[in-house]
């Protein structure tokens, strides 16, 4: 059976963490058994109304980032968000160019009715999403003059890597997607093939001479060319485990994985229950080898404190996230084609600045629905405890936060600045869980995935 570490892990990494009383609730269960529940068909989601007001797409971006946030805390099926958000980060498109948050809606949510689904079929319906095709130049793209960029990015960035194709693969790739444009005469745009601007003609593509379409490039990379579907195969894997588990993937873990895709047909769900079930997935080099992306971070404060990032009864505060920019991962606007990078992408001195600052700024709203008073002050308050009562509101608001297994050092910090503070001949001596709901959010335990 499994142990409570390892649900715990399990759950922050398919997720965006659990409540002790679901970890403890999954210790007599068999871990397949949990994983397939995480795995569980996808859900459908209503599209958000705010997407057509007759607002300023800036505003949309910001509401429909905000949307998604809140989400991801509440989603019963967290692991679809967490696949969303993967996606976003793999097939990714800028909302910067892109200047229709309909259409980002669209392709979010495409990534999201496809969390578990078959890879080669997204590849497919995400090469003819608007969205995709006007942040890569697909969307004017002509016989007359064939965009070598969708071309590239879709054997460099979303399918077999880098150094496994020429030039004049790319070239060939090109002429084979003109034509595969959108049509701009509706709002918002919708994808249209334009047989006038389409090459009929032979190209040769990988020392294949066809008369090759878009679609064609696609199922000779991942189906038809045995090598190349290996190379693709691999390269998910890898992609996969670095998200969930690591960076620098071991090879007999990428190769393991990669052989399930093979054998699946490109089944991702398959995939990611081999992943989850793999020793190496629960390992030391796999517990602290994540740090959380600053959307992570921000979601594991939501799902502690119960605080939304919108509230549209107006009963609660909510969050803002306009330092997530500064903190370096704003959604809907990646730095480029590659997405964000991980682990040391997020530990520079602005971005951990940019941490500190938010939770600065809003860790009043904490006291806004009672979250730590009964769990801290209310222990401090308990004089009857005697000085043990320190050590005890450190525990409580460790485990407030999903740390359940804090580091010695952390917790004797913590305890020891907690009695400062409390002890302190001041106003401020009652606010103690005022200022451990910062420190705690800082702390290398809450900093890793």
């Amino acid at each position: 059976m499994p142990s409570d570490w390892g649900i715990a892990h399990l759950y922050r990494r398919a997720g965006f963490g659990a409540d002790w009383a679901t970890i403890q609730s999954k210790l007599a269960v068999p871990l397949a058994d949990t994983v397939d529940e995480l795995l569980d068909d996808v859900v459908d989601v209503t599209r958000p109304t705010f997407l057509d007001d007759d607002i300023g797409d800036w505003e949309k971006e910001y509401m429909l980032r905000d949307w998604w946030l809140d989400r991801m805390a509440t989603s019963t099926k967290p692991l679809q968000e967490k696949m969303t958000l993967f996606w976003h980060g793999h097939f990714c498109s800028e909302n910067e160019k892109v200047g229709d948050m309909r259409l980002m809606w669209d392709q979010n949510n495409l990534f999201r009715t496809n969390a578990f689904g078959n890879f080669r079929q997204l590849v497919h319906d995400m090469s003819l999403q608007p969205a995709m095709l006007i942040y890569l130049d697909g969307a004017y793209n002509d016989k007359w003059s064939p965009n070598e960029n969708f071309a590239r990015e879709l054997m460099e960035l979303f399918t077999i890597g880098v150094d496994n194709y020429t030039q004049a693969d790319i070239v060939a790739a090109a002429r084979a997607w003109t034509g595969h444009n959108i049509d701009d005469s509706v709002r918002p745009y919708t994808y249209e093939f334009r047989l006038d601007r389409h090459d009929t003609a032979n190209k040769t593509f990988m020392g294949q001479t066809r008369a090759w379409d878009g679609p064609d490039i696609i199922d000779y990379l991942l189906q038809e060319n045995t090598a190349k579907k290996t190379i693709a195969a691999k390269f998910v894997a890898a992609k996969l485990w670095t998200f969930f588990a690591h960076p620098n993937p071991p090879t007999a873990v990428v190769d393991a994985l990669a052989q399930v895709l093979l054998d699946t047909d490109w089944d991702i769900k398959a995939c990611l229950r081999a992943l989850f079930l793999r020793s190496e997935f629960y390992s030391t080099t796999a517990r602290r080898g994540l740090v959380r992306s600053p959307v992570e971070w921000l979601v594991a404060i939501m799902k502690a404190t119960g605080l939304p990032m919108t509230d549209p009864g107006g009963d609660l505060p909510s969050f803002s996230a306009w330092e997530m920019d500064e903190m370096g991962q704003f959604l809907f606007e990646p730095p480029n084609v590659a997405g964000w990078k991980n682990n040391g992408a997020w530990l520079g001195t602005t971005q951990y600045w940019a941490r500190s600052s938010w939770v600065y700024n809003y860790r009043w709203m904490f006291h806004e629905t009672g979250f730590l008073e009964a769990e801290v002050q209310d222990v401090l308050d308990n004089t009857g405890l005697g000085s043990a009562r320190f050590a005890t509101a450190v525990d409580n608001a460790l485990t407030a936060f999903g740390i359940y297994f804090p580091s010695d050092n952390t917790r004797n910090r913590l305890t020891a600045y907690v009695k400062k503070q409390y002890e302190a001949p001041n106003e401020w001596d009652h606010y103690a869980w005022y200022y451990i709901s910062q420190l705690i959010t800082l702390t290398p335990e809450f900093m890793l995935a």
